[in-house]
């Protein structure tokens, strides 16, 4: 006769269930954590910490939040008391731009849980998205309060204070965003401890300043512009950067080494995040350097595109390049990014060629691509940044969402128009069609949380004129501020 299991040994065997759901969660093998935690609840379907990790795991993938919020209200009806299962609710509520029954959730997990930093944390959040800066900033505050090295509260702190122009202690905040040990941004586990000391702007003559690239692509390029500075401070400035990047930022002035090996740096006497240069130099919104070009493509690459056949790029119509999706792995990538279809208004304007600079092509919009016979892609030929600003090169105009193309096409001087969500990044400030960083570009944003019709209409009527313009014998200065 077989012996009972005892409860100690099932409390055992859960918990480790429960650690490899949080292991396969951090490795981003989302399936696998789903999995996990379905067969826990299977065994027990109201245990609230498999109903908590099964939430994780589900709103870990975009498409499938609808999936975790079901689950979560589910979770909460059975354990009303939980504030880590409210707060996360509250938390998916303001992805999907529910803000008032986030606030109602976040809130009830404030009352339950005074002293979570996580509730506190999630409480600011759905403030500052609702639009509420002041409240944001006192539940983020709170949170500093208790943790001085909560990075998560320093980080929400930075992104309102640079968004509303205070970069002064804007920049502050945003390298305390990081804690000491920890220096890039979800970069820490490819390349190695660094044993020389941060950079804080000294000149160094006879030294050389590592520069690394620690976050996303439209980041470095939007940053690249001190890299001179850089080289005007030290003897050599060597910068550590996705090779995708290299063909156009291997020849700014003053960089002697260009490297995408992360587990070999090169030699340095000390170094700094590409991120942190804007702090370093102590920029101010009327102090940013290079307004003009900085990024230039091959010139053999730019006369490539000019002259590539079938490139429909002598057919006497307005050029305009296409972008229309970010990275989906972006942390506000379902807010930033819209369906093809979407822009079905501004594709029927008469007079525009329009060219995809798109890569790739999301799989929600490959099949329906083909029915805009105005819009010319080939994602294959986009091999890098290089071939992406080579064919810029030979565009009148491009549109896109907030993502790299658009930093890439600000900072080669041409004119952009740039798609905003309703929360949209710091580095655009608020309440502003005009950019300090990139002289050339428009922003056109949504004016309530998820609705691109406002901001699609003004540009398509935008369009419209440009292309009166074009006809009547104006220029492309009108496409610019």
């Amino acid at each position: 006769m077989k012996k009972p299991i005892s409860a100690p040994r099932v409390s055992k065997e859960r918990d480790a269930r429960i650690a490899e759901v949080r292991k396969a969660r951090s490795e981003r093998r989302f399936d696998d954590a789903i999995q996990i935690a379905q067969v826990l609840l299977a065994k027990k379907p109201n245990d609230a910490e498999a109903l908590l990790q099964l939430g994780l795991s589900l709103a870990s993938i975009p498409e499938r939040i609808p999936n975790a919020i079901e689950h979560l209200e589910a979770g909460v009806g059975q354990h009303a008391g939980s504030a880590t299962l409210r707060s996360l609710l509250g938390g998916l509520y303001r992805l999907e731009n529910r803000f008032e029954e986030a606030l109602e959730q976040t809130s009830l997990a404030m009352k339950l849980a005074p002293d979570d930093m996580n509730c506190v944390l999630n409480h600011g959040l759905v403030h500052r998205d609702r639009g509420d800066d002041e409240a944001a900033l006192g539940c983020f505050l709170s949170a500093v309060a208790q943790d001085p090295r909560y990075t998560e509260a320093h980080l929400g702190i930075a992104e309102i204070l640079l968004a509303r122009g205070e970069w002064g202690p804007g920049w502050i905040e945003y390298e305390a965003r990081l804690p000491p040990g920890r220096e890039v941004r979800g970069g820490e586990d490819r390349w190695p401890e660094m044993a020389a000391p941060k950079w804080n702007g000294m000149r160094l003559p006879r030294g050389r300043i590592l520069m690394i690239a620690d976050q996303g692509y439209g980041d470095v390029l939007q940053f690249a512009r001190y890299i001179p500075m850089v080289a005007q401070r030290c003897n050599e400035a060597v910068l550590v950067c996705d090779a995708a990047l290299a063909t156009l930022l291997r020849p700014l002035p003053g960089l002697a080494l260009f490297s995408n090996d992360w587990k070999q740096l090169p030699a340095h006497t000390a170094w700094c995040r590409v991120s942190s240069l804007p702090a370093i130099f102590e920029t101010r919104v009327e102090s940013i350097p290079q307004p003009g070009p900085y990024i230039h493509p091959p010139a053999e690459r730019v006369a490539h595109w000019r002259n590539r056949p079938n490139a429909v790029m002598d057919d006497g119509r307005l050029r305009v390049g296409l972008v229309w999706a970010g990275r989906p792995t972006h942390g506000n990538d379902r807010r930033r990014s819209i369906r093809l279809e979407l822009l079905q208004s501004l594709l029927e304007v008469d007079g525009v060629r329009f060219v995809s600079l798109q890569q790739p092509i999301p799989e929600r919009d490959q099949t329906r691509i083909g029915a805009f016979s105005n819009l010319w892609s080939c994602p294959e030929a986009l091999t890098d940044f290089g071939e992406t600003a080579a064919l810029i090169a030979n565009l009148d105009l491009v549109i896109t969402v907030d993502s790299a193309v658009s930093h890439l096409t600000g900072a080669m001087g041409k004119p952009v128009w740039i798609l905003l969500p309703w929360l949209a990044d710091w580095r655009w400030l608020k309440a502003t069609d005009r950019s300090p960083w990139y002289p050339t570009a428009r922003l056109f944003r949504q004016a309530s949380a998820g609705d691109w019709s406002i901001p699609i209409a003004q540009m398509t009527a935008g369009l419209q004129a440009l292309c009166a313009s074009r006809l009547a014998g104006g220029t492309m200065a009108n496409a610019g501020p």
